[in-house]
């Protein structure tokens, strides 16, 4: 069944503003453990893992592991991640409460 969903929801992580709202979507909710699981679907989806772990110095299956749930990667590894999928860090200040 996970597989049926993701199959259908790949075409949507193909499109860099949907990206974003997902990653924001998921940083809001799970805080850092929901943008590396983001960036794990996003990737696969786009089949950019060997690409991001190139670009981060790991090993593909080390990439994995550290986007997996309780992974822990390094700040290098998610800004290879999102500069591989087209996106950047962006430090603004809070909504006021």
């Amino acid at each position: 069944m996970l597989k049926d969903f993701r199959e259908s929801f790949a075409p949507l992580l193909s499109d860099p503003d949907f990206q974003r709202e997902f990653l924001a979507a998921l940083y809001e909710e799970k805080g850092a453990e929901g943008i590396f699981e983001g960036l794990r679907e996003i990737a696969t989806a786009n089949k950019k893992m060997p690409k991001i772990a190139e670009s981060a110095g790991v090993a593909r299956t080390s990439l994995y592991r550290s986007l997996s749930p309780g992974g822990n990667p390094n700040f290098k590894t998610v800004r290879a991640a999102l500069n591989t999928l087209g996106m950047d860090f962006a430090i603004v200040p809070k909504k006021a409460a």
